[in-house]
């Protein structure tokens, strides 16, 4: 709160979600007008790790509904369309994976998050995830391709995809394929693919907007951090991007930028 250049930051922004943010349920936390919602590893730990954090500004919190889970690598918020005046609730998840082969790692991250897509997705149009996945997926395809499907009865295919794009608006489209400048791919990456290819979830980073080239995401030239949307919401989004790295925000990762069309104005 004492530098300006945080609070120029995220002030311009209606819904904040922060990663591993280190606190437990001692901490007290004050960001004027806004409310927050937090889940931490653990309650109370000498050596603190992880953690979710969610503020959404004052005007809004009366729409806001924090949705409860057992997971602790995601954490879900209800945003009502009484506010948006969609045609229905959004549904965001804020998502923190540990890196893999580390203490905190857990193969069941990636599995207990797909259950928690699937279950909201077929209750909601609109469902999308912001965070950092320690994925890497290298330019490979989210969603099971018609030419290539053998994978009919498992495996949810889209219909928003036609020929070589899937239409957002009269004047937006976005390619079936991605761009990403980050060409490696690890372990990680497969499974986040696979959550993809089997929710129907798709990987905003690359198609949209001002990160249409597929920015880097961490200062040590890896994308590890997603915003991954149903194909409703993937209708209203406006923009996308990667913001500049900075120490004072984070040790290694860059801020996502999202805007969706909510009510006529964005």
């Amino acid at each position: 709160m004492k530098y300006p250049e945080f609070i120029d930051l995220i002030t311009k922004y209606d819904i904040i979600c922060f990663k591993e943010t280190k606190t437990d349920n001692c901490d007290h936390l004050s960001l004027p007008d806004y409310t927050f919602k937090m889940k931490n590893r653990l309650s109370l730990s000498n050596r603190r790790s992880g953690g979710l954090i969610i503020f959404y500004k004052d005007k809004i919190s009366k729409y806001v509904r924090l949705i409860e889970n057992e997971s602790n690598f995601v954490m879900w918020i209800n945003i009502s369309s009484q506010y948006t005046k969609l045609d229905d609730d959004v549904i965001l998840g804020s998502v923190y994976i540990p890196p893999e082969n580390t203490r905190y790692s857990s193969s069941d991250s990636f599995r207990e998050i797909e259950n928690d897509i699937l279950e909201y997705s077929s209750r909601y149009k609109y469902v999308c995830l912001a965070g950092d996945f320690n994925s890497r997926t290298s330019i490979d395809l989210d969603h099971v391709s018609n030419e290539h499907n053998d994978f009919d009865d498992i495996l949810i295919e889209s219909s928003i995809f036609e020929e070589n794009s899937l239409h957002i608006s009269d004047n937006l489209t976005c390619p079936t394929t991605r761009e990403n400048m980050d060409k490696t791919k690890n372990n990680y990456g497969n499974l986040l693919l696979d959550l993809c290819r089997y929710t129907g979830v798709y990987i905003v980073n690359g198609r949209i907007g001002d990160n249409i080239t597929g920015k880097l995401t961490s200062k040590n030239a890896a994308t590890v951090d997603y915003f991954l949307a149903t194909p409703d919401l993937l209708n209203i989004i406006s923009n996308s991007d990667v913001l500049h790295f900075s120490n004072l925000f984070s040790d290694a990762h860059c801020p996502l930028d999202i805007s969706i069309n909510i009510n006529t104005t964005t």
